[in-house]
């Protein structure tokens, strides 16, 4: 006798069948979009037995591992198949006489840490075989490789620690790794990893613990670190003000070295020729001779205080200079067009201080060395950054340079060093910082000495040779307590 019909025993497979179609109609979702983007669904691998094993919640919850991944999985950034180590060089052709060690980037754009990680793999490649891992691509990926070794990535997934982890392990199983130089806490996604390999992991901090997110970022990776390492002493006080329970960690402050920017594989003809564009951009033929060229430089963001530079150059202009000054601001992603966060109101800032015959923006290039042989004065104007390459370039070609003090570790350095009165002004004091743009360009001999005693400075105090030096010897004795630490 057939069961009469109720909710008890229709409810279940209503739901079965509408879960399936729901199923079929994300994957039909999943399919159209990669039709319309011209990609191959079936491309993308999937393992199940790999999805199990990496996620136990869906094992024990009996749910289809695949049907679980289209439908939420891919949303939460769920890993569907093991990744694959890509790389480029010869693991198995690294000289056997040498050790091996990695230096982690989180990215590969032509800004400060990728530049800072590219010279210390240069450095160490002297001693060791070097394999670079790159959490991201950018501009100067073709560097990495021609410098290192071996270069793995960029990878796609390169802030999920579960990835990084899978690749490392199958790293380790056809290299033996001395210990890693993790250069910035955005590269914290391999910390776990290598501390589950017993690799020491010296990680080097330059960025505000006020401007990290998530706030959890510092101290999980003091935790996962064998050594952390602070560029500057204001930014290790910053680490142990938004995160207390630091204090009483001993963490060292090494400022790093002076880098070489990335090399320009060009033809001369090319490289002559960009770099004439930056000198003429900077100083065009028709500029009269006595104008003062004030330099600025760095990335388009809030971060970098380009309002504040133009609140300066609008400071100055206002007081009628005698020489007049030409304010340029070199930096990717100033685009008032599709910008409407930042650069647009740069842009209006500038039209409605009358600066459009004073200030004008240059994008990135790789000559900024032109920039900075012609021009006269450096400003450096961040709400936050910790000691920026650009800076200790411009010192090292014999700039003057004024900053804020307490936004940045190279104030600091300036005061301690005896610079404090021409160079730091009072933190976001514009009308200070202007008055010291003033007095360098109404004084060609205080711009000559004070250019000079900076260029000594950074002789002596930034050279990446010895803060190299002083990272492998931190690692190796790190090393030693990873051993003991593996043995016990």
């Amino acid at each position: 006798m057939p069961l009469p019909i109720n909710r008890r025993n229709i409810n279940l497979p209503l739901r079965r069948v509408a879960r399936r179609l729901f199923f079929k109609l994300c994957l039909a979702r999943e399919s159209i979009a990669a039709l319309a983007n011209g990609k191959d669904l079936t491309e993308k691998p999937f393992d199940a037995g790999f999805y199990l094993r990496q996620y136990p919640d869906i094992a024990a919850a009996g749910i289809d591992p695949y049907e679980h991944f289209i439908v939420t999985g891919r949303k939460e950034g769920r890993i569907p198949a093991p990744p694959s180590l890509e790389y480029s060089g010869a693991l198995n052709s690294l000289d056997p006489e040498r050790k091996t060690v990695l230096v982690v980037s989180h990215e590969a754009s032509r800004t400060g840490a990728p530049i800072l990680s590219l010279n210390i793999v240069r450095e160490l490649k002297k001693k060791y075989n070097v394999i670079t891992l790159l959490l991201g691509g950018g501009a100067i990926v073709d560097d990495f490789r021609r410098t290192s070794d071996v270069v793995i990535g960029p990878i796609t997934a390169g802030r999920d620690p579960d990835t990084v982890a899978l690749i490392l392990d199958q790293l380790v199983a056809q290299a033996t790794v001395t210990f890693a130089i993790v250069n910035s806490i955005e590269s914290r996604s391999v910390l776990p990893a290598l501390a589950r390999l017993f690799i020491p992991a010296v990680t080097l901090i330059h960025e505000f613990a006020a401007s990290a997110r998530p706030r959890n970022a510092f101290p999980e990776a003091v935790f996962w670190s064998t050594e952390t390492i602070f560029s500057a002493s204001v930014t290790r006080e910053s680490a142990i003000l938004e995160c207390p329970d630091l204090s009483d960690c001993h963490f060292r402050v090494i400022p790093q070295g002076r880098c070489m920017p990335p090399f320009m594989e060009r033809e001369m003809n090319s490289r002559l020729e960009e770099e004439a564009n930056v000198r003429d951009f900077l100083r065009p033929r028709d500029l009269p001779a006595d104008t003062i060229v004030v330099l600025g430089a760095g990335t388009v963001e809030i971060r970098k205080g380009i309002d504040l530079f133009i609140a300066c150059a609008a400071k100055v202009v206002q007081s009628n200079p005698y020489p007049s000054c030409r304010f340029i601001w070199i930096g990717g992603g100033y685009c008032p067009e599709l910008d409407g966060s930042y650069s647009l109101y740069l842009a209006d800032q500038v039209r409605r201080s009358g600066l459009q015959q004073h200030f004008l923006f240059l994008d990135e290039t790789p000559s900024i060395e032109s920039a900075y042989q012609v021009a006269d004065i450096f400003v450096l104007s961040p709400r936050l950054d910790p000691l920026p390459n650009v800076a200790i370039e411009a010192m090292s070609h014999g700039l003057p340079v004024i900053c804020f003090e307490k936004a940045t570790g190279i104030a600091g350095i300036l005061i301690e060093n005896g610079f404090g009165d021409e160079c730091v002004a009072p933190y976001f004091d514009t009308s200070t910082l202007a008055s010291k743009v003033l007095a360098f360009a109404r004084s060609k001999d205080m711009r000559h000495a004070v250019g000079k005693r900076l260029q000594h400075l950074v002789d002596t105090r930034f050279s990446i040779e010895r803060y190299v030096q002083q990272l492998e010897e931190l690692s190796l004795r790190a090393k030693d307590r990873i051993t003991q630490e593996q043995v016990d």
